[in-house]
């Protein structure tokens, strides 16, 4: 009809202009550039004559839009999952440092690859003048009559690869050019002793030395390797160790009573649960939770949060990748009800409920850089506010306090950053009364008070080497403060009758070897030790 427009003509014309902005808009939108968009969304739906039209233009925006929002979504995703590989990229490689700084320190390499190399030239040099005798031999009458005397089959032996062990821990009978078969002798004894060492039955055996105020009474020998955390009630007393094992130990009777499993790897954290007959060991990304009843695993928790119903299945070789979403457990604790349980998870604290084995909280922030972790923990309860006190230290040097109620559900933040900070790795903390102790790598302990979040006491020095333990010691009518020390030293300070530290003792060689932790335990005291051993330390009772 004359007189109106043909809506079918305005329709696709329209519908051209749509698809040819939106193609260069999404071209634009690839290059990254700013662009100003030719034809206006508002004055293009004002300029349609019929509401169909109208429709189809919205519809093909809004499609346009869930496309472009599906595509940044995908982005940020796969940001997401590098950004959790370099992380655990990182983990493995901390990890990696720390087992080649424990192989270095244990074990003198350089000297042990010298000899290596010695034993290597030796044989080369042996083996030319063999071959340059042999020569000669093979031109001399003696050869051709057959009268070989010649040591020549010593060397056509095959040789056997040698082992990623053995290279790392060579035999004696190696470093010394012993034969092929002497070495597979040794290499098969090495095995069997590994496996008698494994199930050696622990033993206390006694024990003398000490100071003034404390004396050591007895040793607990049962682990092959480095005995790195210790807990205790008033009956037993767990040790977790770098030979893979937790033990547990009857006080009374003085014996080991149970092995606790093969671990991953090291066992870096042992605790009892508090009112329950359940005990935790930590290695690796793994919380291993015991039934002591029977002495056997009965949940498996994991660093991401994850449960898994009993032992999780049989452990081979020692384990030293973490997979992917998990970390590397540092520290656990358990609040003195029993009923909480806190893990550290990179730079945050997982919380878990005991009772119901399962995560429901997280304190976040516990570290400042995205690349530090939690390295200690310490729980205390306030029954008047209903309120429990988690601190923990990091390897960034601060030490943070955590306010959440007792039932430890939800997302919560610190409620105090305690400044100054240390100099190093926070490597412990102990809250008495309305006071926490913080010890650290920089050889330091601190003193804060609680009441106003303020630092009392700086104990410079404290020991001449990393400081790796503390623990209250109430000895007879005094509580003290004892410190270990990566040195084998033990101090012990007072810090009931006065606002500063005060040195009461020092055991210097209280071990042979380092100190990697001290517990107290039904007035007695304590101490993991690197030579293997914990040592028993009773008040002195002369005093």
């Amino acid at each position: 009809m004359e007189g109106f427009p043909d809506t079918n003509a305005t329709l696709s014309l329209n519908t051209l202009k749509v698809q040819s902005m939106t193609e260069f808009n999404f071209k634009e939108n690839k290059r990254g550039e700013d662009y100003e968009p030719t034809i206006g969304i508002e004055n293009l739906i004002e300029g349609t004559s019929s509401i169909p039209e109208a429709l189809y233009i919205l519809h093909h925006f809004t499609q346009f839009a869930v496309d472009q929002a599906t595509l940044a979504t995908r982005a940020t995703a796969n940001q997401k999952e590098a950004e959790a590989r370099i992380v655990q990229l990182e983990q493995q490689s901390f990890i990696n440092e720390q087992l080649l700084e424990s192989v270095i320190i244990d074990h003198n390499i350089v000297d042990e690859i010298s000899r290596v190399v010695e034993a290597q030239n030796r044989r080369k040099t042996s083996r030319t003048q063999s071959r340059g005798s042999s020569s000669a031999r093979a031109n001399s009458p003696s050869q051709a009559n057959g009268n070989d005397d010649s040591p020549l089959h010593d060397y056509k032996v095959r040789r056997r690869t040698a082992t990623a062990d053995e290279l790392l821990y060579p035999q004696e009978g190696e470093t010394n050019g012993t034969t092929n078969e002497t070495a597979l002798l040794s290499e098969r004894s090495t095995t069997e002793d590994r496996h008698k060492r494994r199930n050696k039955k622990g033993r206390i055996v006694s024990a003398s030395g000490g100071g003034v105020r404390i004396v050591k009474t007895a040793l607990l020998d049962g682990h092959v390797k480095p005995v790195l955390s210790i807990d205790g009630n008033e009956n037993f007393l767990i040790t977790g160790s770098k030979d893979r094992l937790a033990k547990v130990w009857d006080l009374e009777r003085g014996e080991e009573i149970a092995t606790l499993g093969v671990h991953p790897n090291n066992v870096h954290a042992v605790r009892f649960v508090p009112n329950s007959h359940l005990a935790i060991s930590a290695s690796m990304y793994q919380m291993r939770v015991w039934d002591l009843r029977e002495m056997k695993c009965v949940r498996l928790l994991q660093s991401s949060g994850q449960v898994v119903e009993g032992d999780g299945g049989s452990i081979g070789s020692r384990q030293n990748t973490v997979p992917f979403l998990e970390t590397v457990v540092n520290a656990i604790e358990i609040d003195p009800t029993g009923e909480l349980l806190f893990s550290s998870f990179c730079g945050d604290v997982r919380v878990w409920c005991l009772s119901k084995m399962a995560s429901f909280g997280r304190l976040v922030g516990a570290a400042h850089s995205p690349r530090s972790e939690v390295s200690c923990l310490s729980v205390a309860v306030n029954p008047e506010r209903n309120v429990c006190n988690v601190f923990t230290g990091s390897r960034d040097h601060y030490v943070k306090m955590y306010a959440l109620p007792t039932t430890g559900e939800g997302v919560h933040e610190a409620a105090v950053e305690f400044n100054p900070p240390h100099y190093d790795n926070v490597t412990c903390i102990v809250s008495y009364d309305q006071h926490i102790y913080t010890a650290s790598k920089d050889m330091n302990i601190m003193k804060i008070n609680l009441v106003d979040n303020k630092r009392d006491h700086l104990e410079l020095k404290a020991h001449n080497s990393y400081v790796q333990g503390l623990c209250l010691a109430p000895l007879g009518s005094e509580t003290l403060l004892a410190s270990c020390c990566k040195e084998g030293t033990i101090k012990l300070w007072d810090v009931t009758s006065t606002r500063r530290m005060r040195l009461v003792e020092t055991i210097e060689k209280a071990h042979s070897e380092s100190i990697n932790n001290i517990c107290h335990s039904s007035g007695l005291l304590f101490t993991a030790s690197s030579d293997t051993t914990v040592g028993v330390w009773r008040p002195n009772m002369s005093l």
